[in-house]
C-alpha cells in the first residue's frame, strides 16, 4: 500500500471519493485542508503561512508522495511560485512532492502540448493568472472559460462531478 499526502483547499469526502475513482488500487490518501475562503491575495498569503504546518503534520506519516493542489493559491505570486512551494516542502521533508500546476506543466510537456484550451470553476480574473502562469512555461491558453463562481466555502468544496455537470451546461 502506497500512502499519498494531499493538501488541498477543496479536500473533502466527495473529493476523496472522486480521487479513488481514478487512482489505481493500492494507494491510500491522507489529506489536509488548506483553508482558502476568498480569492484574494491577503487570503492566499494567510493560506501560505498555514502550508508549512500542514506539510509538517503530513510528514509525520510514512508518506510515499505529497501533492499540493489549489491552482489559484499556487499561482497567486506568479510564474514559478509552484517551484517556491516545492522548495519550502524540501526544507521540511525529503518526501517526493509536486503541485498540481507543476504536474500540469510536466504533463503538457510530456505530451508535446503547447497550445491548450482551459475550463475552470474560477472567476475570469483568477483564470487570467493561470493563463500567465502557463505562458511562462511556453504553454499558450488559446481560449478559456470559468464558471464564475463566488469564492465561498460551498464553491470551493464543490465536487468534481458537480463541476462537470455545470461545465457541460455552460459550454
Amino acid at each position: 500500500m502506497k500512502l499519498t499526502g494531499l493538501i488541498s483547499p477543496n479536500f473533502s469526502e466527495d473529493t476523496l471519493e472522486d480521487v479513488y475513482k481514478v487512482f489505481p488500487p493500492g494507494i491510500r490518501i491522507e489529506g489536509r485542508t488548506l483553508k482558502v475562503e476568498k480569492y484574494t491575495d491577503d487570503e492566499f498569503r494567510r493560506a501560505e503561512r498555514m502550508l508549512a504546518d500542514l506539510v509538517r503534520d503530513l510528514a509525520r506519516q510514512p508518506l510515499d508522495f505529497l501533492m499540493i493542489t489549489g491552482e489559484l493559491f499556487l499561482s497567486y505570486k506568479g510564474p514559478g511560485s509552484d517551484l517556491d512551494i516545492l522548495d519550502l516542502v524540501k526544507t521540511i521533508t525529503a518526501v517526493p512532492a509536486s503541485t498540481v500546476l507543476t504536474a500540469v506543466v510536466r504533463g503538457c510537456r510530456a505530451l508535446g502540448l503547447r497550445r491548450i484550451v482551459m475550463a475552470s470553476p474560477f472567476p475570469e480574473d483568477q483564470d487570467e493568472r493561470l493563463v500567465k502562469f502557463l505562458a511562462h512555461y511556453d504553454i499558450e491558453v488559446v481560449a478559456f472559460r470559468g464558471l464564475i463562481c463566488r469564492a465561498t466555502s460551498g464553491a470551493l468544496s464543490r465536487s468534481s462531478s458537480a463541476s462537470k455537470t455545470i461545465m457541460a451546461s455552460r459550454w
